[in-house]
């Protein structure tokens, strides 16, 4: 009876027993309005006769209605007082237009002919006037923009036109704070509830050395803290100055130093291989990341040979070491050590990798009875028999060219950082559920699996369970996960890794929305990319700007000048795309003559007035003065080159240039979290994010969150011996059943025994053992 209650308990610390209700969706404001401004432009179209037609005959009645009340108080007037045509004039027209008397119609009850004959008279002649008036009118009729001859552009108007971008102004008011905003100057913020803005939410930043790019936008963005951040942080002092804010938020913190490794969280890409797809995605990213970026030319069939040999060896580690603390780079580089190539060509002669390779295929042949199954093991088996199709001297320069990339990869704090995984990319697409009980300890934090197994088991004991599934979670039951990438700034040695993480955090969240019904993540996600041009170039970028608002995806693409992605050892041609599908453009100051040149064509041209002024001298002085209209740019080159430190431009999609002042850090509402707060040195030494400290309570909630899971899981009476199995992809589950997995191979000692004596022999020398995979 005490286990059942205790399981109970468990249960309701993460489910609720209140019935979720969803509203239905109402259509926005904003489209209702436009489909009804369409829908009218469109009758008015069809009926575009008829209405010409209607509006000529009311001018025919109203003329007439006029001309013969006029005409009929001028005859009373002319047979009632002696007086001039004129004063009977006046006093007809006086008459007339007096409210009573206009609206009487006496000339139709008091008949007279000769008031009657000349009104209609007059009537008639106005209304043919007018009538060929309209269609001259209409034959010559050109566009006519008075003041907008040579140009329309102007500054906005911040108060009139951006405002209604605010979060503030959104429709939906019950959901929408100042937080929900996208900070771009001290008066203009953008939210980010993309159907209330109608644009996405990418940013493009430029600024000079010193603009203030972290200080006036990284950080005061990153307080906001309404959504998922990856931050890209050259030298680590964003971490540092604002991680205080995320840790008292309750965010989940992840952190990779690729500055000092010794203080970072552990990262090991190839826990993140779902499919043999992602393996070749890692092997173009690092082989387009290490190459020289000074080479012009060069011999692409090495390259591609390269390529070959490390999808293979990949491809052998994933089928043989998934789910063991093998499988990692480092397996891979003892394996390169252990590559041989003879120049002799002799079949007799095989290396010890040779002789792994012809054992995987040997056992996979057994297992498919022969068949091609495309698993990891099969396209291993491939692989390397491509590249042992060349000649002995070929395939020994090979392995030479693949040394010298990867040897980078030697590096003792290098090996370290990449022999586990610590950082859990998959939690910013499927974050970790909060419990209700305790919404701020991370440790009672459980995954989606344990959740649904949760809510599985409590729908078979209760059928009107209300419960929501996972995927209908409000955004508050969800932990949020911020991610500092920490590079170097003025040192590209190991740039390579971040663009390699941040294309494996794309294909984390991609997959994650796309798993999805709704086909968006359930937290937004924005990636910051500070010194964009620094970190190595993330692949297919331009497809992927241009894909990732329908997933709850945003970045912010932040350079010191134009020219730094127009190179083409980085994006080329592509510069372009990206700079298109940021709606929002933040011009912080610049000299570089590529940023003057486009942000000149994005204020556009304005039409100003010149008045010039001509003198004669002479016995008849006389002064004349003409005013021409001409075209002028908004803003010049050196208009913007001298602006103001403490402004801004602001380029919006379908407005005008604003110019405004930007927005510091310091009068963030949440500013007095950070070490830019308005206190005392104290204060700001009291808010300092010390990663040191912090790795320590990140080991304590992974290792509480793992004693959770298993005790939990245990009262659910789920083996834990098959569970680790299923964890590590040793087993997969099918029904009640678990079974092996179709690309796993339990492998005799025998078979790794070379290397096995290796490491051994390393290990009895090497200090550094925790580098070793063992």
């Amino acid at each position: 009876m005490p286990d059942k209650i205790e399981k109970k308990e468990i249960e309701e610390e993460y489910v609720s027993s209140e019935v979720v209700k969803t509203k239905p969706s109402k259509e926005p404001i904003k489209t209702k309005l436009k489909r009804k401004s369409s829908e009218h432009s469109n009758w008015a179209k069809q009926h575009q006769d008829g209405l010409i037609l209607f509006q000529h005959t009311v001018v025919a009645f109203c003329t007439f209605h006029i001309f013969n009340t006029i005409s009929y108080y001028y005859y009373v007037s002319k047979d009632s007082v002696q007086a001039t045509g004129l004063d009977h004039l006046l006093n007809g027209l006086t008459q007339t237009f007096k409210l009573p008397e206009f609206f009487n119609c006496e000339y139709i009850e008091h008949i007279r002919f000769d008031a009657l004959k000349a009104g209609t008279f007059f009537a008639v002649a106005v209304t043919v006037i007018y009538i060929i008036w309209f269609y001259y009118k209409k034959a010559t009729k050109r566009n006519r923009r008075v003041g907008e001859e040579y140009g329309s552009a102007k500054k906005g108007d911040i108060w009139k036109e951006a405002a209604p971008l605010n979060a503030k102004n959104n429709p939906d008011t019950n959901k929408r704070s100042e937080f929900n905003n996208t900070i771009l100057s001290q008066n203009i913020q953008v939210d980010m509830d993309t159907r209330h803005t109608m644009l996405n939410n990418n940013v493009f930043v430029v600024g000079g050395s010193g603009a203030g790019k972290t200080r006036f936008f990284v950080k005061p963005n990153c307080l906001q803290m309404a959504c998922n951040y990856i931050i890209i942080d050259p030298k680590g002092s964003v971490a540092e100055e604002i991680g205080h804010a995320f840790e008292k938020e309750k965010y989940e913190i992840r952190y990779l130093n690729l500055v000092n490794m010794e203080k970072s969280m552990r990262y090991n890409p190839f826990e993140y291989f779902n499919e043999p797809l992602d393996v070749q995605k890692f092997v173009n990213n690092l082989v387009e990341n290490t190459k020289d970026a000074n080479s012009v030319g060069g011999d692409d069939f090495f390259v591609k040979s390269e390529i070959t040999w490390m999808c293979a060896i990949i491809f052998y580690i994933m089928a043989t070491c998934k789910g063991t603390d093998r499988c990692n780079m480092n397996t891979l580089m003892l394996m390169l050590d252990h590559s041989k190539a003879y120049e002799d060509d002799s079949d007799e002669k095989m290396s010890e990798v040779d002789f792994m390779f012809t054992e995987l295929e040997h056992q996979m042949s057994l297992k498919n009875h022969g068949r091609s199954e495309y698993g990891y093991d099969d396209l291993a088996v491939r692989n390397y028999k491509i590249f042992k199709m060349g000649a002995g001297k070929t395939a020994k320069s090979i392995l030479i060219s693949v040394g010298v990339r990867l040897s980078i990869f030697n590096q003792p704090a290098l090996r370290n950082l990449l022999s586990k995984d610590e950082l859990h990319l998959e939690h910013l697409g499927t974050p970790m559920v909060k419990s209700i009980k305790y919404p701020d300890d991370l440790e009672h934090d459980i995954s989606r699996d344990k959740y649904e197994i949760i809510i599985k088991k409590k729908k078979e004991n209760n059928k009107n369970c209300g419960d929501p599934e996972y995927e209908n979670l409000s955004k508050d039951r969800l932990r949020k996960v911020v991610l500092f990438v920490i590079t170097n700034d003025h040192e590209k040695t190991f740039a390579f890794l971040s663009s390699i993480i941040l294309e494996q955090i794309y294909t984390q969240l991609y997959a994650a929305a796309d798993e999805r019904h709704d086909k968006k993540l359930p937290i937004h996600t924005r990636i910051i990319n500070d010194e964009f041009a620094n970190t190595g170039k993330q692949p297919d970028y331009a497809r992927k700007i241009s894909t990732m608002r329908s997933r709850e995806i945003s970045t912010c693409v932040i350079v010191q000048g134009i020219s730094q992605i127009k190179s083409k050892s980085l994006y080329g041609d592509d510069w372009e795309a990206i700079f298109e599908n940021c709606d929002m453009t933040l011009f912080l100051g610049s000299k570089g003559p590529s940023t003057l040149e486009q942000m000149t064509k994005l204020a556009g041209k304005e039409t100003d007035v010149v008045e010039t002024t001509s003198v004669q001298y002479g016995v008849n002085r006389t002064v004349t003065k003409n005013e021409n209209l001409i075209a002028r740019d908004q803003y010049d080159y050196s208009e913007l080159g001298r602006l103001d430190i403490s402004l801004c431009l602001v380029h919006i999609k379908g407005h005008q240039v604003y110019e405004d002042k930007k927005y510091d850090v310091k009068q963030h509402p949440n500013a007095y979290l950070t070490m830019d707060t308005k206190g005392s040195k104290k204060d700001q030494a009291a808010n300092r994010f010390d990663i040191e400290a912090y790795d320590d309570t990140a080991k304590k909630i992974e290792i509480a969150r793992s004693k959770n899971v298993i005790q939990d899981l245990k009262d659910e009476h789920i083996d834990i011996d098959q569970l680790e199995g299923l964890l590590d992809g040793e087993i997969l589950e099918s029904g009640n059943v678990f079974d092996l997995p179709e690309a796993y191979f339990d492998f005799d000692e025998d078979m790794l025994s070379a290397i096995e004596a290796e490491m051994e022999k390393e290990g009895d020398t090497d200090l550094s053992m925790k580098f070793l995979p063992i």
